[in-house]
Order: structure tokens, then C-alpha cells, then sequence
């Protein structure tokens, strides 16, 4: 993913296929994240929110559901 827009429907998504992997007792997949950034400025006026949150948004919700990630 480049980026995930909107978020909800994204984490939704990544949170239903890591059910439902965990529930057949398959692995689950490796989360790799390049970007972190929180903010980019581009050529907008006003910095726009970049890919970090997501990813820490993510983990949160994974350690938060017991993944086991």
C-alpha cells in the first residue's frame, strides 16, 4: 500500500483477513512499514497527514486484539 484512504476502511479490511487467518490457525503475514513520517507539506499550502499515523494506528489496534504481530 501507498497509501490507505480512507483509514477506517483500510484497517477494517487488514483486521478482517488477520481474523480470519488467526481463526484457521494460519500464519499471519509481516507487516512491513518504509514510511513513518506523520506529516508531508508537498506542494499544499497546509501539511497533509502522511502514511506514520496509519501504521501506528495499526499496531495499536494489532497489540490492542492480541494478534500476536
Amino acid at each position: 500500500m501507498n497509501d490507505v484512504s480512507p483509514y477506517e476502511t483500510a484497517l477494517e479490511v487488514i483486521h478482517n483477513v488477520l481474523r480470519e487467518k488467526k481463526a484457521k490457525g494460519q500464519p499471519l503475514p509481516p507487516y512491513f512499514a518504509a514510511q513513518n513520517d506523520i506529516i508531508w507539506a508537498g506542494g499544499y499550502k497546509r501539511p497533509r497527514m502522511a502514511f506514520g499515523p496509519f501504521n501506528y494506528i495499526l499496531k495499536d489496534h494489532c497489540e490492542r486484539h492480541c494478534f500476536d504481530l
